[in-house]
């Protein structure tokens, strides 16, 4: 899997590195002197020289950003070919839709007041802290099945369902016509598993999947500085009723 460009664009080195030994994704539309690679085959002379001391790391590093860059020339090759293209426009859909349910979730928490308070929540889950999907037409009507991440709380769900539901009440006004804004679209839970990105660091403990949480490497565990706190993943008790009977 290859990084999304908005993740490139944003990504700063003062924040830490761009990936690990279980998340490790180059930058193949660029070169291996950009940002983004130059970190990547940073992390990977570092995962080596770890189990191999005795090697040259001058040496390492050098024979990977060779291969790096045969990688990137390889990929761009590949981009003239019809049906690579169509898969990265598939892609860039796939992207955007995400983008667009991060947006809609921070909508409505600056909307209602009982959900302002989780404004802070939902920019550190991000974009990519929110569930990507893929289309799927039945009976001619586009649906989207929603990939599982397994890193993230299965509560984070539920809790997000509530930002979902008022969103959809708050795209209707009176006279039930729409307002402004981007249609949610049918979703359903698909049983794959997004692995496109990595888990979002830094969030509270019970943000993440306890299981997942149990089986990371003391390096993973490191670069994801889970945060000790835990945070209140549940919406008071009447706009909950609201939704319910909506």
């Amino acid at each position: 899997m290859l990084p999304d460009v908005d993740e490139v664009t944003a990504f700063d080195p003062a924040n830490g590195p761009c990936g690990s030994g279980t998340d490790f994704r180059p930058d193949l539309s660029a070169k291996p002197s950009s940002v983004w690679n130059k970190c990547i085959i940073q992390v990977f002379v570092e995962i080596f020289m770890a189990r191999y001391p005795s090697a040259s790391e001058v040496r390492v590093e050098e024979l990977f950003t060779g291969h790096i860059g045969y990688l990137c020339h390889k990929w761009q090759l590949a981009l003239k070919d019809e049906p690579t293209k169509r898969k990265i426009k598939k892609l860039a859909n796939r992207a955007e839709r995400q983008r667009n349910l991060y947006h809609r979730r921070l909508t409505v928490a600056h909307a209602y007041a009982p959900l302002r308070q989780h404004i802070s929540m939902i920019e550190d889950l991000g974009v990519h802290g929110m569930s990507s999907d893929e289309s799927d037409h039945r009976n001619g009507v586009a649906q989207y099945g929603v990939f599982q991440k397994e890193w993230r709380n299965p509560a984070i769900t539920k809790w997000l369902r509530v930002f979902d539901s008022l969103y959809r009440r708050l795209r209707l006004n009176e006279v039930n016509h729409s307002t402004p804004g981007s249609h949610p679209h049918l979703r359903f839970l698909s049983d794959k598993t997004d692995s496109r990105h990595p888990p979002r660091k830094g969030l509270p403990q019970n943000a993440y999947a306890p299981e997942w949480l149990k089986k990371l490497n003391a390096y993973d565990t490191k670069l994801l500085q889970v945060r000790e706190e835990s945070y209140d993943f549940v919406h008071d008790a009447e706009l909950e009723k609201q939704v319910l009977s909506s």
